[in-house]
Protein backbone atom coordinates (compact mmCIF):
# COMPACT_ATOMS: atom_id res chain seq x y z
CA UNK A 1 0.00 0.00 0.00
CA UNK A 2 1.21 3.51 -0.73
CA UNK A 3 2.36 5.48 2.32
CA UNK A 4 1.18 9.07 3.01
CA UNK A 5 4.36 10.53 1.47
CA UNK A 6 3.98 8.32 -1.61
CA UNK A 7 0.34 9.31 -2.02
CA UNK A 8 1.27 12.98 -1.99
CA UNK A 9 4.02 12.28 -4.52
CA UNK A 10 1.57 10.43 -6.80
CA UNK A 11 -1.03 13.22 -6.48
CA UNK A 12 1.57 15.80 -7.52
CA UNK A 13 2.61 13.71 -10.52
CA UNK A 14 -0.97 12.99 -11.63
CA UNK A 15 -1.93 16.66 -11.32
CA UNK A 16 -0.10 17.21 -14.61
CA UNK A 17 -2.99 15.34 -16.24
CA UNK A 18 -5.49 18.07 -15.29
CA UNK A 19 -7.52 19.03 -18.34
CA UNK A 20 -7.42 15.53 -19.86
CA UNK A 21 -10.69 14.07 -21.16
CA UNK A 22 -11.91 10.62 -20.21
CA UNK A 23 -12.02 8.47 -23.33
CA UNK A 24 -12.74 5.09 -21.79
CA UNK A 25 -13.60 3.63 -18.39
CA UNK A 26 -13.21 -0.09 -17.67
CA UNK A 27 -13.47 -2.20 -14.55
CA UNK A 28 -10.94 -5.06 -14.56
CA UNK A 29 -11.95 -6.12 -11.03
CA UNK A 30 -14.49 -4.79 -8.51
CA UNK A 31 -11.76 -2.59 -6.98
CA UNK A 32 -9.64 -1.89 -10.07
CA UNK A 33 -10.60 0.99 -12.39
CA UNK A 34 -8.71 1.83 -15.56
CA UNK A 35 -9.16 5.25 -17.16
CA UNK A 36 -7.96 6.13 -20.64
CA UNK A 37 -7.30 9.87 -20.66
CA UNK A 38 -6.76 12.02 -23.71
CA UNK A 39 -4.41 14.99 -23.87
CA UNK A 40 -3.57 16.84 -27.08
CA UNK A 41 -1.65 14.40 -29.27
CA UNK A 42 -1.53 11.43 -26.84
CA UNK A 43 -3.53 9.00 -24.71
CA UNK A 44 -2.51 8.01 -21.18
CA UNK A 45 -3.66 5.08 -19.06
CA UNK A 46 -4.42 5.69 -15.39
CA UNK A 47 -5.16 2.87 -12.94
CA UNK A 48 -6.71 3.09 -9.48
CA UNK A 49 -6.33 -0.24 -7.69
CA UNK A 50 -7.85 -1.15 -4.32
CA UNK A 51 -6.74 -4.81 -4.42
CA UNK A 52 -5.81 -6.06 -0.92
CA UNK A 53 -2.11 -5.47 -0.32
CA UNK A 54 -1.62 -3.76 -3.69
CA UNK A 55 -3.60 -0.57 -3.15
CA UNK A 56 -2.12 2.10 -5.43
CA UNK A 57 -2.68 4.68 -8.17
CA UNK A 58 -0.34 5.21 -11.11
CA UNK A 59 0.02 5.83 -14.83
CA UNK A 60 0.30 2.52 -16.73
CA UNK A 61 1.11 1.43 -20.26
CA UNK A 62 -0.60 -1.97 -20.22
CA UNK A 63 -4.31 -2.73 -20.38
CA UNK A 64 -6.13 -5.20 -18.15
CA UNK A 65 -8.77 -7.37 -19.77
CA UNK A 66 -12.27 -6.69 -18.46
CA UNK A 67 -14.18 -9.80 -17.33
CA UNK A 68 -17.14 -11.07 -19.33
CA UNK A 69 -19.89 -10.35 -18.64
CA UNK A 70 -18.83 -6.85 -17.47
CA UNK A 71 -18.98 -6.12 -13.76
CA UNK A 72 -22.17 -4.25 -12.77
CA UNK A 73 -20.41 -1.16 -11.43
CA UNK A 74 -18.74 -0.53 -14.80
CA UNK A 75 -21.99 0.65 -16.41
CA UNK A 76 -22.52 3.25 -13.66
CA UNK A 77 -18.92 4.47 -13.89
CA UNK A 78 -19.17 4.86 -17.65
CA UNK A 79 -22.49 6.66 -17.40
CA UNK A 80 -21.26 9.08 -14.74
CA UNK A 81 -17.80 9.74 -16.20
CA UNK A 82 -18.54 9.85 -19.92
CA UNK A 83 -17.46 13.14 -21.50
CA UNK A 84 -15.72 13.98 -18.20
CA UNK A 85 -12.68 16.24 -17.88
CA UNK A 86 -10.16 15.70 -15.12
CA UNK A 87 -9.93 18.83 -12.99
CA UNK A 88 -7.61 17.92 -10.10
CA UNK A 89 -5.90 15.10 -8.18
CA UNK A 90 -5.40 15.57 -4.44
CA UNK A 91 -4.16 13.45 -1.55
CA UNK A 92 -6.33 14.02 1.50
CA UNK A 93 -5.72 11.92 4.62
CA UNK A 94 -6.08 8.27 3.66
CA UNK A 95 -7.58 9.09 0.25
CA UNK A 96 -6.64 10.04 -3.25
CA UNK A 97 -9.39 12.12 -4.87
CA UNK A 98 -9.83 12.67 -8.63
CA UNK A 99 -12.29 15.49 -9.41
CA UNK A 100 -14.04 15.62 -12.81
CA UNK A 101 -16.30 18.03 -14.63
CA UNK A 102 -19.13 16.22 -16.46
CA UNK A 103 -22.38 17.23 -18.20
CA UNK A 104 -24.15 15.96 -15.06
CA UNK A 105 -22.09 18.14 -12.75
CA UNK A 106 -19.00 17.49 -10.65
CA UNK A 107 -18.00 13.89 -9.96
CA UNK A 108 -15.26 12.57 -7.69
CA UNK A 109 -13.55 9.19 -7.91
CA UNK A 110 -12.10 8.38 -4.48
CA UNK A 111 -9.49 5.72 -3.69
CA UNK A 112 -9.39 5.05 0.05
CA UNK A 113 -6.27 3.43 1.54
CA UNK A 114 -6.62 0.93 4.37
CA UNK A 115 -4.23 -1.48 6.06
CA UNK A 116 -5.80 -4.49 4.36
CA UNK A 117 -7.51 -3.28 1.18
CA UNK A 118 -8.56 -0.15 -0.64
CA UNK A 119 -12.05 1.03 -1.45
CA UNK A 120 -13.15 2.76 -4.64
CA UNK A 121 -16.13 5.10 -4.37
CA UNK A 122 -17.89 7.43 -6.76
CA UNK A 123 -19.29 10.71 -5.34
CA UNK A 124 -21.19 13.64 -6.76
CA UNK A 125 -20.16 17.25 -6.28
CA UNK A 126 -21.94 17.51 -2.91
CA UNK A 127 -20.15 14.47 -1.47
CA UNK A 128 -23.12 12.12 -1.85
CA UNK A 129 -22.17 8.46 -2.44
CA UNK A 130 -23.25 7.25 -5.88
CA UNK A 131 -21.71 3.78 -5.62
CA UNK A 132 -18.67 1.66 -4.78
CA UNK A 133 -16.90 -1.41 -6.10
CA UNK A 134 -17.68 -4.27 -3.75
CA UNK A 135 -17.68 -5.44 -0.16
CA UNK A 136 -19.31 -4.27 3.03
CA UNK A 137 -16.45 -2.01 4.17
CA UNK A 138 -18.19 1.30 3.34
CA UNK A 139 -21.49 0.02 4.71
CA UNK A 140 -19.80 -0.99 7.97
CA UNK A 141 -18.65 2.64 8.34
CA UNK A 142 -22.25 3.80 8.00
CA UNK A 143 -22.04 4.81 4.32
CA UNK A 144 -25.09 4.29 2.13
CA UNK A 145 -25.70 4.83 -1.56
CA UNK A 146 -27.36 8.21 -1.80
CA UNK A 147 -26.04 9.24 1.63
CA UNK A 148 -23.14 11.56 2.55
CA UNK A 149 -19.56 10.32 2.33
CA UNK A 150 -17.13 10.61 5.21
CA UNK A 151 -13.42 9.82 4.81
CA UNK A 152 -11.79 6.97 6.76
CA UNK A 153 -9.96 7.77 9.99
CA UNK A 154 -6.24 8.51 9.85
CA UNK A 155 -5.13 7.51 13.35
CA UNK A 156 -2.10 5.29 13.62
CA UNK A 157 -0.54 5.96 10.21
CA UNK A 158 3.15 6.78 10.57
CA UNK A 159 5.08 9.10 8.30
CA UNK A 160 7.86 7.14 6.57
CA UNK A 161 10.13 8.12 3.67
CA UNK A 162 8.86 7.39 0.19
CA UNK A 163 10.21 4.27 -1.54
CA UNK A 164 9.90 6.03 -4.88
CA UNK A 165 11.47 9.15 -6.31
CA UNK A 166 10.59 11.16 -9.36
CA UNK A 167 13.01 10.47 -12.18
CA UNK A 168 13.83 12.57 -15.23
CA UNK A 169 11.34 10.75 -17.46
CA UNK A 170 7.64 11.69 -17.42
CA UNK A 171 5.65 9.83 -14.78
CA UNK A 172 8.79 8.36 -13.21
CA UNK A 173 7.03 7.76 -9.87
CA UNK A 174 4.34 5.71 -11.62
CA UNK A 175 6.99 3.66 -13.43
CA UNK A 176 8.73 2.91 -10.14
CA UNK A 177 5.42 1.89 -8.52
CA UNK A 178 4.57 -0.45 -11.41
CA UNK A 179 8.00 -2.11 -11.21
CA UNK A 180 7.89 -2.49 -7.41
CA UNK A 181 4.44 -4.03 -7.34
CA UNK A 182 4.87 -6.35 -10.34
CA UNK A 183 6.50 -9.31 -8.55
CA UNK A 184 4.32 -8.99 -5.47
CA UNK A 185 1.26 -8.73 -7.67
CA UNK A 186 2.03 -12.01 -9.47
CA UNK A 187 2.45 -13.88 -6.18
CA UNK A 188 -0.75 -12.41 -4.77
CA UNK A 189 -2.53 -13.14 -8.02
CA UNK A 190 -1.61 -16.82 -7.77
CA UNK A 191 -2.84 -17.00 -4.18
CA UNK A 192 -5.96 -15.11 -5.14
CA UNK A 193 -6.58 -17.63 -7.93
CA UNK A 194 -6.09 -20.48 -5.45
CA UNK A 195 -8.61 -18.94 -3.03
CA UNK A 196 -11.09 -18.29 -5.85
CA UNK A 197 -10.74 -21.85 -7.14
CA UNK A 198 -11.11 -23.34 -3.67
CA UNK A 199 -14.18 -21.21 -3.03
CA UNK A 200 -15.77 -22.10 -6.38
CA UNK A 201 -14.99 -25.80 -5.96
CA UNK A 202 -16.35 -25.93 -2.41
CA UNK A 203 -19.51 -24.11 -3.45
CA UNK A 204 -20.01 -26.47 -6.41
CA UNK A 205 -19.23 -29.50 -4.24
CA UNK A 206 -21.68 -28.48 -1.52
CA UNK A 207 -24.42 -27.66 -4.03
CA UNK A 208 -23.89 -30.97 -5.83
CA UNK A 209 -23.89 -32.89 -2.54
CA UNK A 210 -27.26 -31.33 -1.66
CA UNK A 211 -28.61 -32.30 -5.08
CA UNK A 212 -27.42 -35.90 -4.60
CA UNK A 213 -29.16 -35.90 -1.23
CA UNK A 214 -32.43 -34.77 -2.81
CA UNK A 215 -32.19 -37.44 -5.52
CA UNK A 216 -31.57 -40.08 -2.84
CA UNK A 217 -34.65 -38.79 -0.97
CA UNK A 218 -36.63 -39.20 -4.19
CA UNK A 219 -35.36 -42.76 -4.56
CA UNK A 220 -36.41 -43.57 -1.01
CA UNK A 221 -39.89 -42.27 -1.82
CA UNK A 222 -39.90 -44.45 -4.92
CA UNK A 223 -39.39 -47.46 -2.66
CA UNK A 224 -43.02 -46.86 -1.60
CA UNK A 225 -44.31 -47.61 -5.12
CA UNK A 226 -45.30 -51.19 -4.30
CA UNK A 227 -47.01 -50.03 -1.11
CA UNK A 228 -49.23 -47.71 -3.19
CA UNK A 229 -50.12 -50.56 -5.55
CA UNK A 230 -50.96 -52.77 -2.57
CA UNK A 231 -53.26 -50.07 -1.14
CA UNK A 232 -55.01 -49.78 -4.50
CA UNK A 233 -55.51 -53.55 -4.66
CA UNK A 234 -57.01 -53.53 -1.16
CA UNK A 235 -59.27 -50.58 -2.00
CA UNK A 236 -60.67 -51.96 -5.27
CA UNK A 237 -63.11 -54.58 -3.83
CA UNK A 238 -64.32 -52.05 -1.22
CA UNK A 239 -65.50 -49.40 -3.73
CA UNK A 240 -69.25 -50.25 -3.51
CA UNK A 241 -69.21 -49.64 0.25
CA UNK A 242 -67.42 -46.27 0.11
CA UNK A 243 -68.57 -42.70 -0.49
CA UNK A 244 -66.97 -39.29 -0.99
CA UNK A 245 -65.94 -37.57 2.27
CA UNK A 246 -64.58 -40.68 3.99
CA UNK A 247 -61.03 -40.42 5.35
CA UNK A 248 -60.29 -44.16 5.50
CA UNK A 249 -61.63 -47.46 4.27
CA UNK A 250 -61.65 -50.42 6.72
CA UNK A 251 -60.08 -53.54 5.23
CA UNK A 252 -61.67 -56.89 6.18
CA UNK A 253 -59.37 -59.25 7.99
CA UNK A 254 -59.63 -61.87 5.25
CA UNK A 255 -58.38 -59.35 2.68
CA UNK A 256 -55.52 -57.73 4.55
CA UNK A 257 -53.43 -60.86 5.22
CA UNK A 258 -51.04 -61.29 8.10
CA UNK A 259 -49.13 -58.01 7.78
CA UNK A 260 -51.50 -55.87 5.72
CA UNK A 261 -52.95 -52.52 6.90
CA UNK A 262 -56.28 -52.51 8.70
CA UNK A 263 -57.40 -49.36 6.85
CA UNK A 264 -56.66 -47.59 3.56
CA UNK A 265 -56.25 -43.78 3.90
CA UNK A 266 -58.59 -41.75 1.66
CA UNK A 267 -58.68 -38.13 0.58
CA UNK A 268 -62.17 -36.90 1.52
CA UNK A 269 -62.31 -34.45 -1.39
CA UNK A 270 -62.00 -37.33 -3.90
CA UNK A 271 -64.56 -39.94 -4.84
CA UNK A 272 -63.78 -43.62 -4.12
CA UNK A 273 -62.82 -44.24 -7.75
CA UNK A 274 -60.59 -41.12 -7.78
CA UNK A 275 -58.83 -42.37 -4.65
CA UNK A 276 -58.26 -45.72 -6.34
CA UNK A 277 -56.89 -44.02 -9.48
CA UNK A 278 -54.62 -41.91 -7.30
CA UNK A 279 -52.93 -44.91 -5.71
CA UNK A 280 -52.37 -46.65 -9.05
CA UNK A 281 -51.14 -43.40 -10.62
CA UNK A 282 -48.62 -42.90 -7.80
CA UNK A 283 -47.40 -46.47 -8.24
CA UNK A 284 -47.01 -46.04 -11.99
CA UNK A 285 -45.28 -42.66 -11.77
CA UNK A 286 -42.78 -43.72 -9.09
CA UNK A 287 -42.01 -47.00 -10.85
CA UNK A 288 -41.33 -45.32 -14.18
CA UNK A 289 -39.33 -42.47 -12.67
CA UNK A 290 -36.91 -44.76 -10.86
CA UNK A 291 -34.59 -45.57 -13.84
CA UNK A 292 -34.14 -41.84 -14.57
CA UNK A 293 -33.47 -41.06 -10.91
CA UNK A 294 -30.92 -43.87 -10.59
CA UNK A 295 -29.15 -42.75 -13.75
CA UNK A 296 -29.10 -39.17 -12.51
CA UNK A 297 -27.70 -40.20 -9.13
CA UNK A 298 -24.93 -42.13 -10.89
CA UNK A 299 -23.96 -39.13 -13.04
CA UNK A 300 -24.05 -36.74 -10.08
CA UNK A 301 -21.91 -39.08 -7.99
CA UNK A 302 -19.24 -39.18 -10.71
CA UNK A 303 -19.19 -35.36 -10.88
CA UNK A 304 -19.03 -35.15 -7.08
CA UNK A 305 -16.01 -37.44 -7.01
CA UNK A 306 -14.32 -35.32 -9.69
CA UNK A 307 -14.87 -32.16 -7.65
CA UNK A 308 -13.36 -33.82 -4.58
CA UNK A 309 -10.24 -34.69 -6.59
CA UNK A 310 -10.00 -31.15 -7.94
CA UNK A 311 -10.29 -29.73 -4.42
CA UNK A 312 -7.32 -31.83 -3.32
CA UNK A 313 -5.30 -30.65 -6.34
CA UNK A 314 -6.14 -26.97 -5.71
CA UNK A 315 -4.67 -27.16 -2.19
CA UNK A 316 -1.18 -28.15 -3.39
CA UNK A 317 -0.93 -27.05 -7.06
CA UNK A 318 1.73 -24.59 -8.22
CA UNK A 319 0.98 -21.55 -10.38
CA UNK A 320 0.87 -23.54 -13.65
CA UNK A 321 -1.25 -26.21 -12.03
CA UNK A 322 -3.70 -23.61 -10.73
CA UNK A 323 -4.20 -22.15 -14.18
CA UNK A 324 -4.67 -25.60 -15.69
CA UNK A 325 -7.18 -26.41 -12.95
CA UNK A 326 -9.02 -23.13 -13.62
CA UNK A 327 -9.40 -24.07 -17.31
CA UNK A 328 -10.53 -27.57 -16.34
CA UNK A 329 -13.12 -26.23 -13.88
CA UNK A 330 -14.57 -23.86 -16.47
CA UNK A 331 -14.79 -26.73 -18.98
CA UNK A 332 -16.44 -29.21 -16.59
CA UNK A 333 -18.71 -26.89 -14.65
CA UNK A 334 -22.28 -27.09 -15.99
CA UNK A 335 -23.45 -23.97 -17.76
CA UNK A 336 -26.19 -23.20 -15.26
CA UNK A 337 -23.84 -23.65 -12.32
CA UNK A 338 -21.19 -21.47 -13.97
CA UNK A 339 -23.74 -18.72 -14.54
CA UNK A 340 -24.87 -18.90 -10.93
CA UNK A 341 -21.29 -18.79 -9.71
CA UNK A 342 -20.64 -15.75 -11.90
CA UNK A 343 -23.64 -14.01 -10.35
CA UNK A 344 -22.33 -14.73 -6.85
CA UNK A 345 -18.85 -13.41 -7.69
CA UNK A 346 -19.99 -10.28 -9.52
CA UNK A 347 -23.09 -9.52 -7.48
CA UNK A 348 -25.20 -9.12 -10.62
CA UNK A 349 -28.23 -11.00 -11.87
CA UNK A 350 -27.82 -12.45 -15.34
CA UNK A 351 -30.51 -11.79 -17.95
CA UNK A 352 -33.00 -14.63 -17.69
CA UNK A 353 -33.98 -16.37 -20.91
CA UNK A 354 -37.60 -17.49 -21.26
CA UNK A 355 -36.55 -20.83 -22.73
CA UNK A 356 -34.36 -23.82 -22.00
CA UNK A 357 -32.39 -25.19 -24.95
CA UNK A 358 -31.90 -28.86 -25.79
CA UNK A 359 -30.45 -30.62 -28.83
CA UNK A 360 -32.12 -33.26 -30.97
CA UNK A 361 -30.26 -36.34 -32.19
CA UNK A 362 -29.74 -34.52 -35.50
CA UNK A 363 -28.27 -31.49 -33.71
CA UNK A 364 -31.27 -29.16 -34.07
CA UNK A 365 -32.06 -26.76 -31.21
CA UNK A 366 -35.28 -27.39 -29.29
CA UNK A 367 -36.61 -24.55 -27.13
CA UNK A 368 -38.79 -25.32 -24.10
CA UNK A 369 -40.66 -22.55 -22.25
CA UNK A 370 -39.85 -22.22 -18.54
CA UNK A 371 -43.33 -21.16 -17.37
CA UNK A 372 -46.65 -19.63 -18.44
CA UNK A 373 -45.35 -16.10 -19.08
CA UNK A 374 -42.17 -17.55 -20.58
CA UNK A 375 -44.36 -19.57 -22.97
CA UNK A 376 -45.80 -16.29 -24.24
CA UNK A 377 -42.33 -14.79 -24.66
CA UNK A 378 -41.09 -17.89 -26.47
CA UNK A 379 -44.05 -18.42 -28.80
CA UNK A 380 -44.85 -14.80 -29.62
CA UNK A 381 -41.42 -13.25 -29.14
CA UNK A 382 -38.63 -15.62 -30.15
CA UNK A 383 -40.36 -18.06 -32.48
CA UNK A 384 -40.90 -17.23 -36.15
CA UNK A 385 -43.94 -18.04 -38.29
CA UNK A 386 -42.65 -21.24 -39.89
CA UNK A 387 -40.99 -22.68 -36.78
CA UNK A 388 -42.41 -25.98 -35.54
CA UNK A 389 -44.54 -25.55 -32.39
CA UNK A 390 -45.60 -28.40 -30.05
CA UNK A 391 -47.66 -28.87 -26.87
CA UNK A 392 -49.01 -31.82 -24.87
CA UNK A 393 -52.70 -32.12 -25.76
CA UNK A 394 -55.09 -31.65 -22.85
CA UNK A 395 -52.37 -30.85 -20.30
CA UNK A 396 -50.91 -27.71 -18.77
CA UNK A 397 -47.27 -27.48 -19.78
CA UNK A 398 -44.46 -25.85 -21.68
CA UNK A 399 -44.60 -24.61 -25.24
CA UNK A 400 -41.92 -26.30 -27.34
CA UNK A 401 -40.40 -24.72 -30.47
CA UNK A 402 -37.96 -26.13 -33.02
CA UNK A 403 -36.53 -22.92 -34.55
CA UNK A 404 -35.87 -22.76 -38.27
CA UNK A 405 -37.76 -25.98 -39.04
CA UNK A 406 -41.36 -26.49 -40.14
CA UNK A 407 -41.16 -30.10 -41.38
CA UNK A 408 -38.52 -31.89 -39.28
CA UNK A 409 -37.18 -35.40 -39.70
CA UNK A 410 -38.93 -38.12 -37.71
CA UNK A 411 -36.32 -38.31 -34.94
CA UNK A 412 -36.35 -34.56 -34.33
CA UNK A 413 -40.16 -34.60 -34.21
CA UNK A 414 -40.10 -37.41 -31.62
CA UNK A 415 -37.40 -35.61 -29.61
CA UNK A 416 -39.45 -32.40 -29.50
CA UNK A 417 -42.64 -34.29 -28.66
CA UNK A 418 -40.86 -36.13 -25.84
CA UNK A 419 -39.81 -32.81 -24.29
CA UNK A 420 -43.33 -31.41 -24.70
CA UNK A 421 -44.72 -34.42 -22.81
CA UNK A 422 -42.02 -34.37 -20.12
CA UNK A 423 -42.45 -30.67 -19.36
CA UNK A 424 -46.21 -30.91 -18.91
CA UNK A 425 -48.81 -32.31 -16.55
CA UNK A 426 -48.47 -35.62 -18.42
CA UNK A 427 -44.94 -36.19 -17.10
CA UNK A 428 -44.48 -39.88 -16.28
CA UNK A 429 -47.45 -41.05 -18.38
CA UNK A 430 -46.68 -43.93 -20.72
CA UNK A 431 -48.72 -42.60 -23.65
CA UNK A 432 -49.24 -38.91 -24.44
CA UNK A 433 -50.76 -37.16 -27.44
CA UNK A 434 -48.69 -34.15 -28.54
CA UNK A 435 -49.98 -31.60 -31.04
CA UNK A 436 -47.61 -30.09 -33.59
CA UNK A 437 -48.20 -27.19 -35.96
CA UNK A 438 -46.42 -24.16 -37.41
CA UNK A 439 -46.02 -21.21 -35.07
CA UNK A 440 -48.04 -19.02 -37.49
CA UNK A 441 -51.13 -21.11 -36.71
CA UNK A 442 -50.94 -20.37 -32.96
CA UNK A 443 -52.64 -17.34 -31.41
CA UNK A 444 -53.32 -16.02 -27.92
CA UNK A 445 -56.64 -16.52 -26.17
CA UNK A 446 -58.24 -13.08 -25.79
CA UNK A 447 -58.25 -12.10 -22.10
CA UNK A 448 -56.88 -15.56 -21.33
CA UNK A 449 -54.28 -16.55 -18.74
CA UNK A 450 -50.57 -16.28 -19.65
CA UNK A 451 -49.60 -19.13 -21.97
CA UNK A 452 -53.20 -19.90 -23.02
CA UNK A 453 -53.38 -20.33 -26.82
CA UNK A 454 -55.53 -21.62 -29.65
CA UNK A 455 -54.03 -23.47 -32.61
CA UNK A 456 -55.09 -24.78 -36.01
CA UNK A 457 -53.83 -27.07 -38.79
CA UNK A 458 -52.26 -29.28 -36.14
CA UNK A 459 -51.29 -32.90 -36.42
CA UNK A 460 -51.21 -35.28 -33.46
CA UNK A 461 -48.06 -37.17 -32.51
CA UNK A 462 -49.09 -40.28 -30.49
CA UNK A 463 -46.08 -40.60 -28.21
CA UNK A 464 -44.98 -43.66 -26.27
CA UNK A 465 -42.46 -42.51 -23.68
CA UNK A 466 -38.90 -43.71 -24.35
CA UNK A 467 -36.73 -43.27 -21.24
CA UNK A 468 -33.46 -43.63 -23.18
CA UNK A 469 -34.52 -40.84 -25.54
CA UNK A 470 -35.60 -38.61 -22.63
CA UNK A 471 -32.32 -39.18 -20.78
CA UNK A 472 -30.31 -38.23 -23.88
CA UNK A 473 -32.35 -35.07 -24.39
CA UNK A 474 -32.09 -33.91 -20.77
CA UNK A 475 -28.32 -34.45 -20.89
CA UNK A 476 -28.07 -32.27 -24.03
CA UNK A 477 -29.27 -29.06 -22.34
CA UNK A 478 -27.11 -26.03 -23.14
CA UNK A 479 -27.21 -22.23 -22.82
CA UNK A 480 -27.27 -21.56 -26.60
Amino acid sequence: MLTPAERRLVATELSSLAGAWVQKVSLAAPRTVSLELRLPGRSIGLRLDGTPGLCRACVVTDRLAAPQPPLPWQAQLRHQLEEARLVSVTAEGRTLVLAFETPRGERRLVLEFDRRAGELLLLDGTGKVLGWGEGEGPRARGLRRGGPWSPPRVEGEREVPSRFVAGPEPFGVSAAIVAAYATEGVARSDEGLRRALMSALRASHDKLARTVGRVEDDLRRMDQAEAYRRLGDLLKPLLPTLRRGMTEAPVPEWARGEDGPATVPLLPALSPHENLDRYYRLHKRLTRSRPLAEERRKGLSVRLQRLQQMLQLAETADAAGLRELDVRLRAEQPAAEAAAQGRRQSGRTATRKPQRTFRSAAGHRIWVGRGARDNDALTFGLARGNDLWLHARGHVGSHVVVPGIENPDGETLLDAATLAAHFSGARGELRVDVVATARKHVRRVRDGAPGAVLYAHEKTVPLRLDYARLSRLLASESTD
